[in-house]
């Protein structure tokens, strides 16, 4: 799946595939801007010696107040934590109620059970499945989309409800929060899903109204990608995503989506130009992402089309900066990444 894809007619529009497409080595540069930029204290691997959730934040809450805030027209964006609550709720007492059943849990509270459910692999399956259920019961449609606010209006006039991989699964890691549950993100080529502490098994968010793709493990992911271990490794995928990743990735989803508002604004070049001033700022909050950057330099480069020579001439010096940043990061790479020739990617 493409992380974000659009429609948008614009030939300078570009998709995450277009901009990871750009070099070869541009995927090792993904893995070495996040290592660059992580806070010292955060660990690669986010799960601590607890069987709890394992970020500080909730990548649904961050994502859909950094929508509304960067982009004022998506109003609605922050009315999906809502949606989310509520799912959320039902998924404890509807688990409670299933681990009653087969007798794996003790007759105490909905708390308890989720607390049972944390420590092994079956009951954290058996979760999983619950809240897919769940959300497919408020009309998940897999779509490409990187807009809560696009998918509440859809849900409320269509009765569908549009979510690509990164917003559901996000709604999977706010429900994890609520509940305490040892669930992460993690990443392969242009696509997220989840995964656990207690097993190689991962969830498939694209697949909710699909049981039996639901539930598939790394080596999958990894196969399909035709990446060695030292090129997985590198690129932190198929394992749980550090907090700092899982910001940098939101923040470049929300700048791409910022970028094709800008194309179709009656004042294009202000649009751009607010577009970069946006991007910048995010850098500055959340660190040098790979994605990020990247959709920076090509907001920068699409500003510069839109302004006199002397005017690109400048914009042209600073996007000339970032590519250098990119660059930066790929001196520090040394070794052959990939298995398959890119062509087969």
């Amino acid at each position: 799946m493409l992380r974000p894809s659009c429609d948008h007619a614009d030939a300078d529009v570009v998709t995450r595939r277009d901009v990871l497409k750009g070099s070869l080595a541009g995927f090792a540069a993904i893995a070495l801007g996040a290592r660059q930029s992580r806070a010292a204290d955060i660990p690669d691997n986010p799960f601590s010696a607890n069987n709890e959730y394992p970020y500080l934040f909730s990548p649904l809450e961050f994502h859909a107040h950094l929508e509304q805030k960067h982009i004022p027209a998506n109003n609605r964006a922050t009315e999906v934590i809502g949606i989310a609550d509520e799912i959320a709720e039902r998924v404890k007492f509807l688990l409670h109620r299933h681990l009653k059943y087969k007798r794996h849990a003790p007759t105490g509270s909905p708390d308890q059970s989720l607390h049972v459910a944390s420590l092994q692999w079956e009951t954290i399956d058996q979760y999983m499945h619950i809240m897919a259920g769940e959300i497919v019961k408020e009309g998940f449609t897999y779509q490409s989309s990187c807009s809560y606010h696009n998918g509440i209006v859809a849900k409320e006039k269509y009765n569908y409800w549009p979510l690509d991989c990164d917003l559901t699964s996000h709604i999977g890691l706010h429900i994890a929060k609520q509940h305490r549950m040892p669930i992460a993100g993690a990443e392969s080529f242009c696509h997220m899903y989840l995964c656990s502490k207690n097993s190689h098994r991962v969830f498939e968010m694209t697949q909710l109204k699909n049981p039996a793709e639901f539930i598939q493990n790394h080596q999958i992911k990894k196969n399909r990608d035709h990446l060695t271990d030292a090129a997985a490794a590198l690129l932190q995928y198929y394992g749980p995503m550090s907090e700092q990743k899982l910001r940098q990735l939101i923040a470049g989803n929300i700048l791409y989506e910022i970028r094709q508002k800008a194309h179709t604004s009656a004042d294009k070049a202000n649009a751009l130009d607010a577009t970069c001033t946006a991007g910048e700022q995010m850098i500055k909050d959340y660190g040098a992402g790979y994605y990020l950057v990247s959709n920076l330099i090509t907001a920068h480069e699409e500003a510069a089309k839109q302004h006199t020579s002397a005017q690109s001439a400048i914009i042209d010096a600073v996007t000339a900066g970032y590519h250098t940043m990119r660059k930066d990061m790929l001196k520090k790479q040394h070794a052959k990444i990939l298995q398959a020739p890119f062509e087969q990617w």
